[in-house]
C-alpha cells in the first residue's frame, strides 16, 4: 500500500553542490554552471518519467528555461557557504498510474509552493532496476527567493521554516489521500508517526542510495544503516508475533468467560445483577466484558 515519505534538504554550495549539478543529475541533462565553467552531463541516467518547472502568474518567461534558471540563482548567491535551493523529495502511491501521480504532484506544488511564490523544478523518477519496483518519488527543486524582474529578491525567511514543513507534511497526506479516493483506493497514507498513530512499530531509517550500494555490491547487509533497519525488522517481527499470542490468550479468556455465563444463567441485561465470584482470575476482563454488571467479590 501506499506509504508516506517526504524530506527536506538544502542544496548548499558549503557541502560542495551547486543548483546546476542539481538539476542536471535530477532531470538526466547536460547543463553547463556559468559561474564555475563546470559542464555536468548527466544524459545517460534513466528513469524519469517527467520534467516540468513551475512558476508562479506573471513571472517571467526565462524561469521556464532549466539552465536559465539554476544560473540564475547561482549568480545570485556570492557567499561560499551560500544556500542555493531547497529539495522536497516524496514517495509516490505505486497504486496511481503515470498521468494520475502527475497530476497529484501538480496539485501539492500548486497550492504549497507556487501559491508562495517560490519557482518550483520538479522530476518524476520510476524506480531503479535493481530497487523496489513500486518506488515512484518525485524530486521537488525550488528557489529561496522570489523571482523580481529579471532576477530574484530577497531571501524569504518563512519558506522552509518549521511551521511550513508540518504543513507540507500534513497537506501531503490530506492531497495525497484524496488523489488515492478518487481513483476508487481505501488505502490511505498518515503523516504523523507510529506512536501518535498508535501503531505498536518502531520506525526504520531511510536506507540511501550509498548504503544501498554498499549492501548490494556485497550480497549482504554491511552497511551500518542496513544493519540497524535489520535489527529494527527482527524487532517489529517479534512484536507482532507477541500481539497474535496475546490475541490468542484473549480469545481463550474470553471463551471461558463466556462459558461461565452460559453455566451460570446470568441475565446480563439487569444494571442490577450481582454476580458473586469466590475466585476471579480475570478481573479486569470481567469487568470489560460484563460491563453494566457489578461485580462483588
Amino acid at each position: 500500500m501506499a506509504i508516506f515519505h517526504l524530506s527536506v534538504k538544502l542544496i548548499c554550495r558549503s557541502k560542495g553542490r551547486s543548483a546546476i549539478a542539481a538539476a542536471a543529475y535530477r532531470h538526466a541533462l547536460r547543463l553547463r554552471d556559468a559561474r564555475t565553467g563546470v559542464t555536468h552531463d548527466y544524459r545517460r541516467k534513466i528513469g524519469v518519467e517527467h520534467s516540468e518547472i513551475l512558476a508562479p502568474h506573471g513571472a517571467p518567461r526565462w524561469v521556464e528555461e532549466r539552465a536559465a534558471l539554476w544560473n540564475a540563482v547561482e549568480g545570485a548567491e556570492r557567499r561560499r557557504d551560500a544556500q542555493l535551493a531547497r529539495e522536497i523529495e516524496i514517495a509516490l502511491p505505486a497504486e496511481l498510474d503515470a498521468a494520475q501521480r502527475l497530476a497529484l504532484v501538480r496539485h501539492w506544488v500548486a497550492e504549497q509552493l507556487i501559491d508562495h511564490g517560490m519557482v518550483a523544478d520538479i522530476a518524476l523518477h520510476a524506480p531503479g532496476g535493481e530497487g523496489d519496483n513500486r518506488n515512484f518519488h518525485a524530486h521537488i527543486v525550488t528557489t529561496l527567493r522570489p523571482v523580481s524582474g529579471a532576477g530574484f529578491g530577497p531571501k524569504d525567511r518563512a519558506w522552509g521554516n518549521r511551521q511550513m514543513l508540518r504543513q507540507w507534511r500534513e497537506s501531503w497526506a490530506e492531497t495525497c489521500n484524496r488523489h488515492l479516493a478518487a481513483a476508487g483506493f481505501e488505502e490511505g497514507i498518515d503523516h504523523r508517526t507510529l506512536a501518535a498513530q498508535g501503531i505498536d512499530r518502531l520506525p526504520t531509517k531511510k536506507q540511501g542510495q550509498r548504503a544501498t550500494a554498499i549492501d548490494r555490491r556485497a550480497g549482504q547487509t554491511l552497511s551500518d544503516r542496513g544493519t540497524y533497519n535489520a535489527a529494527i525488522f527482527a524487532d517489529n517481527q517479534r512484536r507482532r508475533q507477541q500481539r497474535f499470542e496475546n490475541a490468542r490468550i484473549l480469545r481463550r479468556q474470553l471463551q471461558a468467560v463466556s462459558e461461565f455465563v452460559q453455566e451460570t444463567a446470568l441475565d446480563l441485561t439487569s444494571p442490577e445483577r450481582e454476580v458473586w465470584v469466590e475466585h476471579d482470575p480475570w478481573d479486569e476482563l470481567m469487568d470489560h466484558v460484563l460491563g453494566p454488571v457489578r461485580r462483588v467479590r
